[in-house]
């Protein structure tokens, strides 16, 4: 039986992105997502952060949109990651 799962982060990167190519010359680009939510502890709210890798790999295809999304992507800036797997 087939199924689908669905992430989306929403949080800021942690650090710029880092672009590179593979020896294909398709781009991938790295970056980390830090996502904070409060809870309750001991009748007491805390923030807790989490921290998530990602990764973009394109094809010559989308070659344009993994750039400028690097481009204009800069440390602390809010993002949102969606993917299915």
């Amino acid at each position: 039986m087939a199924s689908l799962n669905k992430i989306m982060l929403i949080g800021n990167l942690g650090q710029d992105p880092e672009l590179r190519y593979t020896p294909e010359g398709n781009p991938v680009a790295n970056f980390s997502i830090a996502v904070t939510y409060r809870r309750r502890v001991n009748e007491e709210m805390q923030d807790e952060t989490e921290w998530f890798n990602d990764e973009i790999i394109g094809t010559k295809h989308v070659d344009f949109f993994v750039k400028r999304s690097i481009n204009y992507s800069k440390k602390t800036q809010s993002v949102t990651a969606d993917d299915l797997f």
